[in-house]
């Protein structure tokens, strides 16, 4: 299947270079983008590594003009962010393209990058991102005693789970104080979204437990699906919504949960002095358009003062782990852009909340890699913080 799916989208590009390296002077995107907007072009120079390469070098396999192995191919296609802010300043929306791309290569037996291979052979045997054994999965909630079957049910994701309980945990802990009914979980039985599948190229597996997945929450009875990892939400918002149609079921970002409550001045938050800045998840801001409402959860505590970095909103510069592809492949790579998003938040700010486990991990790394005292929140922690 691969690129044939999108072969509308690599043969409409231009090649006029309007979107290489700052962006368009027509306004495809409305403002132009900042200059080095894209994190692999910034960093390794060539113009491969634009959207406009990828899109040309996509052409040339797909006609047969190049092998999949041909020289830097996959680390093209895999040093891609998936980021979506070539989406933002091209109307033909070339993300999927890249995406369909490193399906391509995959069906074609290309080499792709051995921590790819082991992401995806860690979801078929263990459904978990990291090779972690499938019963551990719950070890956060084990005190919780939380029920299978539910109105509200929390989708935890792999990071939240195995990484960052303690993200899990606030944002149980706020869903039962506000939301007015007990909250659901599956426990075990929850696995990987399938994002890393979807987005390595793996489309097969990634759809294999998108339907185990749909199944097990079709089950438990959810009308409202929480989430509290921007990769999980926007793959149910728009992959499943693709697969399956119409979902029988509300998927809603805590950021939009906690949003509502705050303009029904329902959410009780205290006192906290603290000056942050926000940083915006590629896959809660551009690729789903959640901007407002985790600033406007930070902006209502108390005492708190947002600063926004340089690049925000849409033009927000990525963390680096691109679907975790990008961090699992070429580690450095993935580092080199964290540390650019630190090094742009100092400038405003010691403190960082953002809503994604997987941006938290690579933010953190960056900053003790930097030896740099900036705090990294997830938002549900930073808002239970100032719940207590």
């Amino acid at each position: 299947m691969g690129l044939a799916r999108v072969a509308d989208r690599i043969w409409t590009c231009s090649s006029s270079g309007q979107c290489v390296g700052k962006g368009p002077t027509n306004p495809f995107g409305g403002a132009s983008a900042p200059l080095g907007f894209c994190a692999s072009h910034e960093r390794f120079k060539f113009e491969d590594y634009t959207a406009r390469g990828r899109l040309y070098l996509s052409r040339l396999l797909y006609q047969g003009n190049i092998e999949p192995n041909a020289k830097d191919l996959v680390k093209v296609a895999y040093t891609c962010t998936t980021c979506g802010i070539c989406d933002e300043v091209c109307t033909l929306r070339p993300l999927e393209a890249f995406r369909a791309l490193r399906e391509e290569l995959l069906e074609r037996g290309a080499l792709i990058p051995e921590g790819s291979k082991k992401v995806s052979e860690d979801i078929r045997t263990r459904h978990n991102a990291f090779g972690a054994i499938p019963e551990s999965r719950s070890k956060w909630a084990q005190e919780l005693n939380l029920p299978k079957k539910g109105t509200i049910l929390y989708f935890a994701g792999c990071y939240a789970s195995y990484r960052q309980p303690e993200s899990a945990k606030a944002t149980v802990d706020i869903l039962e104080k506000t939301a007015g009914t007990g909250i659901a979980y599956l426990g075990n039985e929850e696995w990987c979204c399938g994002l890393p599948g979807l987005w390595n190229g793996d489309r097969d597996l990634g759809e294999k437990v998108m339907e185990h997945n749909f199944e097990r929450i079709e089950n438990s009875g959810a009308k409202t699906v929480v989430f509290s990892c921007a990769e999980c939400y926007r793959t149910f918002k728009i992959d499943y919504q693709g697969k399956f149609g119409k979902l029988p079921f509300r998927a809603i970002h805590v950021a939009e949960f906690l949003s509502q409550l705050v303009g029904e001045k329902s959410l009780k938050l205290n006192k906290h002095e603290e000056k942050v800045t926000y940083h915006d998840p590629c896959f809660l801001g551009r690729h789903s358009n959640v901007y407002d409402e985790p600033r406007k959860i930070i902006e209502s505590i108390p005492g708190v003062r947002l600063v926004e970095m340089e690049n925000n909103r849409r033009w927000a510069f990525c963390c680096g782990s691109g679907a975790g592809v990008v961090q699992a492949s070429y580690p450095e790579f993935a580092r080199w852009t964290a540390n650019k998003r630190i090094m742009e938040a100092k400038r405003v700010a010691d403190t960082i909340v953002t809503a994604c486990p997987r941006c938290v991990e690579n933010l953190k790394r960056a900053a003790k890699e930097q030896e740099s005292k900036m705090t990294i929140y997830d938002l549900p922690v930073f808002v239970a913080k100032a719940m207590q």
